[in-house]
């Protein structure tokens, strides 16, 4: 197999970490597994230190390059044996929980706004569940449960008529033109503050025109609209800015 030159070795291995904040060389708890990667996929018994490229080995014709941890990616190699040849193999996971991939999550706008009233210990918790796909594969498990639900015939739970109605709102309003971060950020108000204000925006959701409310005093609007969505005390249930960008993201989800 030809030898490759030090400059490019050298420039593959500048773009494999050209965003990395962790170390240059690997790790003897990445060496290992780097050279499992070589005993199971190219029967090298042991593959020697030297033979991987890295910023404190720069060496001819390498065996593999060292692709530094990145928040995005886990620790891994450029392997010139694996077809085709440069093959991304990724020994670890990508991080979870730590400054890197806090970072790396926090470049969404809208998942900084979530976070950013919570105690730091909370925010490094719900973004590491973000990370690891719980919230999706909570909605998932949910919406398996719904459809077990409809296939039995039993009606939907009222909360599930409300999240609905509010999804529907959120998805109309931004087709609409407006952003969604101050439409949460509003919505989480009228909840707390001024519950006929939602109550008006969630009829016209559910069917009904503002025009045909416009002579219904607000109380009365909001007992009206609860007990169409099935709240028996007449009220509506307070919102949080995390739960409406729960149901923000499934929304799209659906509708994509």
């Amino acid at each position: 197999m030809p030898a490759e030159a030090p400059d490019v070795c050298r420039a593959r291995y500048k773009r494999s970490c050209s965003r990395s904040r962790g170390a240059e060389a690997p790790s003897r708890r990445i060496t290992e597994p780097i050279r499992g990667h070589f005993r199971r996929a190219h029967d090298e018994k042991r593959l020697a230190e030297k033979a991987i490229y890295h910023a404190r080995n720069q060496v001819e014709n390498p065996a593999a390059i060292f692709m530094p941890m990145l928040a995005s990616r886990g620790a891994g190699i450029l392997c010139k044996f694996s077809a085709p040849e440069g093959q991304p193999v990724f020994v670890t996971d990508p991080p979870h929980g730590d400054a890197r991939r806090l970072r790396y999550l926090l470049q969404s706008r809208n998942l900084w706004s979530e976070v950013a009233t919570l105690p730091p210990r909370k925010q490094a918790e719900y973004l590491e569940s973000i990370d690891r796909d719980l919230p999706q594969q909570r909605r998932q498990a949910e919406a398996r449960e719904e459809l077990r639900r409809f296939r039995r015939g039993e009606p939907a739970s009222r909360r599930d008529a409300f999240a609905r109605a509010l999804q529907l709102l959120l998805l109309a309003s931004v087709d609409a033109g407006e952003q969604i971060t101050p439409l949460i950020g509003r919505l989480e108000r009228y909840s707390k503050q001024r519950p006929a204000q939602l109550a008006r925006l969630l009829a016209a959701q559910l069917g009904a025109s503002t025009a045909a409310f416009a002579s219904v005093p607000p109380r009365e609007l909001t007992k009206l609209v609860a007990r169409e969505l099935g709240f028996a005390n007449g009220r509506l249930p307070q919102l949080s800015k995390r739960r409406l960008w729960e149901l923000w993201r499934e929304a799209k989800t659906m509708r994509d």
